[in-house]
């Protein structure tokens, strides 16, 4: 065994002798260091012992005062107890209040065994003791660990960023890091923030200092500080510089989400301006088709012209919709049908109040290629049931979209008429229907009222509200 140092409290210098004689029996090499009265083992409790031995009964204190200064001051040292007189309860006192041994002066034969006895046993209570609390710091430094990485991926509200103090907040939470006082980011440009950081008057923090490197360069630094008195042991370094990783991740994170939300702001914003234009061109082509419609004196002509200028508005309706609403993935054929009726209806000169059409698909969304040939489609129907409506004609219209089956991905659109009877007199407006339909692979055909179309729409021609 090592050199071992010995505290001696005894204030008779001939039973000090045997002692100490005793110990060098028992081939313990040690160094000595003894105290006759209480303020002097105090003192001396100053300095590192290994183990102490100590009379039962000095002058002014004694062995029971002993174990009970070390255990107001929580140091952990075996005390073994030399008397001269044998008293079971007063043995058993002292072991109750924590000491190692209780040994007899005139048996002193055994006293080295009992020290190094003692001296082995209080150090595995300690290993064993520090192997707990390692364990116990690993695992709340993991569960930290944990609680940042939640919180640095957790979101308020769909699409929020989370603020970095959010992040760093677990680190200190009470009791989570021991000596633990304050963190500080720095972020490159020299601004930052500070969490913790507990006055220490007259003191200055330990700090600890980990850079954080992302992708494209330094993203600034944390420093941890800790309490004078508390520096970060080698087990606490290695966990906070995985707490910086995890804040790392999170900084390297937040800067790709904010470059994604940039990136994707400048895309609808350049779809917007494309949709726009799209719709003012054809604007400008359905004005410039009118005009000549206006001039023209030949009537085949000019039919022919208003449904050109009527199939026009309703491609340019499609994209006037999608930059109204800002959103590109598809446009409510509801809503899109409602409005191309009134729009049809003044094209062919119809009383929108005769010519209303009951629209029911409320719940179908369509994309932009869908949604112009489908819109096609409904505006040269449109015009031939709107025209049908001029001259005390009673013809109503009926436009519905629904799911084949309950649950299916396939959409069902109807259009019928309903009124008095009609007759399909073949034309380019019909013919133009009838090549969408078959496209769709849908059925046109006539009832004892007017026309009746059917189609089928797969799932990437139709889906749900978004």
């Amino acid at each position: 065994m090592e050199k071992l140092d010995i505290l001696l409290v005894e204030d008779d210098a001939y039973d000090a002798k045997l002692v100490e004689s005793a110990v060098r029996r028992s081939t313990i090499e040690a160094s000595w260091t003894r105290v006759d009265n209480e303020l002097d083992f105090i003192t001396a409790l100053d300095a590192p012992h290994d183990v102490i031995v100590t009379d039962f009964k000095l002058p002014s204190f004694n062995a029971l005062r002993v174990l009970e200064i070390l255990e107001e001051r929580r140091i952990d040292l075996p005390a073994l107890v030399v008397t001269g007189a044998l008293d079971d309860e007063l043995a058993a006192d002292c072991i109750k209040r924590g000491a190692a041994d209780y040994l007899l002066k005139d048996r002193l034969a055994r006293l080295g065994d009992a020290i190094v006895g003692a001296v082995a046993r209080h150090r595995a209570r300690r290993e064993r003791r520090q192997a707990e609390e390692r364990l116990l710091t690993e695992a709340k430094v993991r569960i930290v660990l944990y609680a940042m990485l939640s919180k640095s991926l957790s979101r308020s509200v769909p699409g929020a960023e989370v603020k970095a103090e959010e992040v760093l907040a677990p680190l200190l939470e009470v009791n989570a890091i021991p000596g633990l006082v304050g963190v500080r980011y720095e972020r490159p440009n020299g601004a930052g923030f500070e969490e913790g950081g507990a006055d220490m008057v007259g003191e200055k923090a330990f700090e600890l200092r980990r850079g954080l490197e992302g992708p494209n360069g330094s993203l600034g630094a944390l420093v941890f500080s800790f309490a004078p008195q508390s520096p970060p042991t080698p087990d606490l370094e290695q966990f906070l510089a995985q707490a910086a990783a995890v804040f790392l991740g999170y900084l390297v994170r937040t800067d790709a989400e904010r470059e994604l939300v940039r990136s994707v702001a400048e895309k609808d914003e350049l779809l917007r301006e494309i949709h726009h234009r799209v719709k003012n061109n054809l604007a400008a082509i359905a004005g410039l088709i009118s005009l000549e419609a206006g001039r023209s004196t030949d009537e085949a002509v000019r039919s022919v012209l208003i449904q050109l200028e009527g199939r026009i508005n309703s491609m340019a309706l499609v994209h006037e919709m999608l930059y109204a609403r800002g959103s590109f993935t598809g446009v409510d054929f509801g809503e899109y049908a409602r409005e191309l009726a009134i729009r049809v209806a003044q094209s062919v000169g119809a009383d929108t109040a005769d010519f209303n059409p009951l629209v029911e698909c409320s719940e179908l969304y369509v994309p932009l290629e869908t949604a112009v040939t489908l819109g096609i489609m409904v505006s040269e129907l449109y015009a031939r049931s709107a025209q049908r409506t001029i001259g005390e004609k009673q013809v109503s219209v009926s436009l519905r979209a629904q799911r084949a089956k309950e649950g299916a991905a396939v959409w069902r659109v109807e259009y019928t008429e309903h009124g008095e009877p009609g007759t399909m007199v073949p034309s380019s407006g019909l013919d133009l229907v009838g090549q969408i339909v078959a496209q769709f692979g849908g059925t046109l055909s006539e009832n004892p009222e007017g026309l009746s179309v059917c189609l089928d729409l797969s799932a990437g021609q139709a889906s749900p509200p978004p």
